[in-house]
């Protein structure tokens, strides 16, 4: 009779346990098991704009990426590692201790890859300019830093910057210059895109919306408005969709999403019939930054894990549990 009690408990202790451990893979449409089916969540910071080279827009480009480092923190990262720029034609913009890297290359969007074009026959340049590109504003913190340049990409196709992480990351910025864009139906917006370690596209294309230039509104309808008389890109002066002005661009994913690519289409403010698809422009970036966890060397460390109880470790358990019952029958309890 004890050992049939003993059995009996350690039987209701096993139902509790598996119930408990089911119910946060219990959705509104029923049991659905976690593993890989979590759906995109991978967050896009685009930050507004800075523009003109002094101090004040300088120090307002060092914020920029205030609320893309609070959302890093937010799942982990303790501390930030900040790439420098020495060699384009050696492509590794950042590398930490424990040998991860992240590599850019200078892409055209030629069709021949609809994800991320084909790399170009001239790279960019390291520049040791007071400004980005078009006199876009740098950071207070990186005046004195070299920058990439991008001025050698294609004339007949749009440009692009193809960030590529050596293992799949959860966190990475940077701030980059005179990146052109309209979205009023007028020129051409900029895209962001970020890929996954199999190739394919993470979620859809993100257009790059003009923001707040110093902290104002502006029109679109000012955006590349001297073209309408000199159609030459890169003759406008207004300062706003983007040209001559600084953002923030980059992203902070989930556990189950980490990105291995990341690329940046340049669009065009222009409002012209002609030299307004954005095949002239031209970007530049300082600054590319990743999170790093407080005890390691990189965001890999903060590594895709599940985020819900999988049914590999409800089994582990069940099976321990049937041992301790097998103890208890036994030993009579």
């Amino acid at each position: 009779m004890l050992r049939l009690v003993a059995f009996q408990r350690a039987l209701w202790v096993i139902c509790w346990v598996c119930i408990i451990g089911f119910l946060p893979l219990v959705t509104t449409n029923g049991l659905a098991m976690a593993v890989g089916e979590a759906p995109t969540a991978v967050s896009v910071f685009i930050s507004d704009e800075a523009g003109g080279n002094n101090t004040t827009s300088r120090a307002l480009v060092d914020t920029l990426d205030d609320s893309w480092e609070s959302a890093a923190q937010g799942i982990g990262a303790a501390s930030f590692e900040l790439g420098a720029v020495f060699d384009p034609v050696a492509p590794v913009i950042l590398q930490t201790a424990n040998g991860f890297t992240i590599e850019v290359s200078l892409r055209n969007m030629d069709g021949n890859d609809p994800l991320v074009g084909t790399a170009s026959g001239t790279q960019g340049d390291v520049s040791n300019s007071s400004t980005l590109q078009d006199n876009a504003p740098k950071p207070q913190s990186m005046v004195a830093d070299a920058f990439y340049a991008e001025s050698a990409g294609s004339s007949s196709n749009r440009n692009a910057l193809l960030f590529t992480f050596s293992q799949p990351i959860r966190t990475f910025g940077a701030w980059f210059g005179d990146v052109e864009t309209r979205t009023d139906g007028e020129g051409v917006p900029a895209i962001l895109r970020l890929l996954a370690s199999d190739g394919t596209q993470i979620g859809s294309d993100v257009e790059i919306t003009p923001g707040l230039v110093n902290n104002v509104a502006i029109d679109q309808q000012s955006c590349g408005a001297s073209e309408a008389d000199d159609p030459t890109p890169g003759s406008e002066t207004f300062i706003g969709c983007g040209n001559r002005t600084t953002r923030w661009i980059g992203f902070v994913a989930d556990g189950t999403n980490p990105v291995k690519q990341m690329i940046l289409i340049v669009g065009d403010d222009d409002t012209t019939v002609v030299n307004a698809d954005g095949n002239g422009e031209h970007l530049s970036f300082i600054g590319a930054k990743v999170g790093l966890s407080p005890t390691a060397v990189s965001l890999t460390h903060l590594a895709a894990l599940p985020t819900t109880p999988t049914p590999w470790l409800l089994l582990v358990v069940l099976l321990g549990l049937l041992g301790l019952t097998a103890r208890l029958v036994r030993r009579g309890v």
